[in-house]
C-alpha cells in the first residue's frame, strides 16, 4: 500500500525513460575529444574550418576553454588564439 504523492510539475516514473537521440556535440567538444585521443603535445586549429559556427577566433577559443573546464581538463590543456593568423593553439601541459 504505497501512497502516491501528488506533484504539480513532475510525474514519477517507475523506470528510466528511453531517450532516442544522443545529445548533439558542438565543434568545440569534437576538437577537444580529437586532441585528447591524438596524444599530441601541441596542435593548431584553423579557424576556417569552424567559421560557419563561430564568428571569431576568440569565440572559438573561449568555447574550447569552456569545454575544457567542464571536462576537468583545464589544468592539463591550455588554449590560446592568434587573431592575426586566424588559428587557435592547444598545448598539453
Amino acid at each position: 500500500m504505497s501512497e502516491e504523492k501528488a506533484y504539480s510539475w513532475i510525474t514519477p516514473l517507475k523506470k528510466a525513460p528511453v531517450i532516442t537521440k544522443a545529445p548533439k556535440k558542438t565543434i568545440a567538444h569534437l576538437i577537444v575529444e580529437e586532441f585528447q585521443s591524438s596524444g599530441l603535445k601541441y596542435a593548431e586549429i584553423d579557424f576556417a574550418k569552424a567559421k560557419d559556427k563561430y564568428s571569431s577566433v576568440a569565440f572559438l577559443a573561449r568555447a574550447i576553454g569552456r569545454v575544457l573546464g567542464k571536462t576537468d581538463l583545464k589544468d592539463k590543456v591550455s588554449v590560446s588564439s592568434n587573431t592575426d593568423k586566424n588559428v587557435v593553439y592547444l598545448v598539453r601541459t
